[in-house]
C-alpha cells in the first residue's frame, strides 16, 4: 500500500513539472512568434499524453 501512494503522489508532482514545462515552452514559442516545429519536437520530449497545444 505505501508504495502504491507513493507511486501516485509521484505521478501527480510529474505531471504538475511536465504542465509547468509545457507551459514554459509555450510562453517563449509565444514570445518568438511561435516557431511550430520546435514546439512540436519539444513536446514530444515529454511523457506521453502531453496537453493539447494550442
Amino acid at each position: 500500500m505505501a508504495q502504491s501512494n507513493h507511486d501516485s503522489l509521484y505521478l501527480v508532482s510529474l505531471y504538475s513539472v511536465r504542465f509547468h514545462l509545457f507551459d514554459t515552452i509555450r510562453i517563449v514559442f509565444h514570445k518568438k512568434g511561435g516557431i511550430s516545429l520546435e514546439k512540436e519536437q519539444c513536446v514530444s520530449m515529454l511523457p506521453s499524453n502531453p496537453p493539447t497545444p494550442l
